[in-house]
């Protein structure tokens, strides 16, 4: 059933400067095109956005005429926007996602300013982020590496099922030394395994983390070695298909720096905060290891799994990028 706010028919004004389309086109991809809705429903001064404003805005951006008529081009745009949002809804769960889909009209649900997803959205933004302040995306990044280690602990099992996990990433915790040979030599001691940092690791002194952001592990009750470790990096720009392999393979990491390598060789993992095109699933995946986007993360990075500062740093966040957008005029 459509909802009463939808548009009727094929004619319809233009939403206003805080839905000019900037730089999505005709052909753009579905999950583009939904990126854009979601947003575009937070910012609305109606509370949601609908089909039709997406067609109307499509065929009207760069054009004078407001009354258009709406043409297949532009609908078959719109139908594969609702076709992602669609597979969204149905891939998250109802605590996870964030926003209403009612027939062809998408609205954001109460809560949506404390959710890990728009979080994960806003943050995947790279060029909105070069507007807004930097100290302020730096912590959002650190918050970031949480996530991704509160997504991996739930992927291994949780840590009622003996599962442990570190933030490693520079600049480091405070939890762990600042100096990369000491970080290691704690990181060791509490995994079981890797002995110490080598004595004779080359360019140790100079190290901050060589690519490895976050670290989760398995534990055996009787505590031996040889046991799943998987190690994890973090993109949060535009260029991440860039930092593919910008972690070198576990075993060679493992070998550059441990005196004593795990018997059983790390698996690794990527994180983003974007929604991987299916099309590069597999060569991310084969360059990468595990693959964690978007819609893994939301999913398993649960807010009850996270401490009261670090839920405050999601609203803050979210809230900040969605006032710069609305205050800017154009959608993210």
């Amino acid at each position: 059933m459509r909802s009463k706010a939808m548009a009727k028919g094929k004619k319809r004004k233009s939403v206003g400067s805080d839905s000019r389309l900037a730089d999505i086109t005709f052909d753009a991809s579905g999950s583009v095109l939904a990126d854009w809705m979601e947003i575009q429903a937070l910012i609305s001064s109606d509370g949601g956005v609908s089909a039709a404003e997406l067609t109307t805005t499509l065929k009207i951006s760069g054009c004078a005429d407001s009354a258009v008529e709406i043409t297949d081009t532009e609908e078959a745009a719109s139908d594969r926007a609702f076709d992602e949002l669609t597979r969204r809804k149905d891939l998250y769960s109802d605590e996870a996602y964030p926003f209403e889909l009612s027939g062809e009209y998408l609205e954001p649900k109460d809560w949506a300013l404390n959710s890990v997803y728009l979080f994960l959205r806003l943050l995947g933004d790279d060029q909105r982020l070069q507007t807004m302040d930097a100290d302020a995306v730096r912590k959002a990044r650190k918050l970031f590496e949480t996530l991704a280690e509160k997504a991996l602990a739930a992927y291994l099992g949780g840590r009622t099922n003996g599962v442990a996990s570190f933030v490693f990433g520079f600049p480091r915790r405070e939890r762990l030394p600042k100096a990369f040979k000491k970080a290691l030599n704690n990181l060791c001691a509490s995994m079981g395994e890797g002995q110490s940092c080598r004595v004779d690791a080359p360019l140790a002194a100079k190290a901050k983390d060589d690519g490895l952001d976050v670290v989760a592990w398995r534990e055996f009750s009787d505590k031996r070695r040889s046991k799943v470790i998987v190690f994890g990096q973090c993109a949060t720009g535009n260029n991440w298909e860039g930092k593919l392999s910008d972690m070198p393979a576990a075993s060679a990491w493992c070998t550059t720096w441990l005196s004593n390598s795990p018997f059983v060789d790390p698996v690794r993992s990527f994180f983003v905060p974007v929604v991987i095109d299916e099309g590069l699933w597999e060569y991310a995946s084969r360059r990468a290891g595990i693959l964690f986007d978007r819609v893994r993360i939301a999913v398993l990075a649960k807010s009850k799994d996270l401490s009261a500062k670090e839920l405050r740093g999601i609203r803050n966040f979210n809230k900040m990028a969605v006032a710069r957008i609305r205050k800017e005029g154009v959608p993210a």
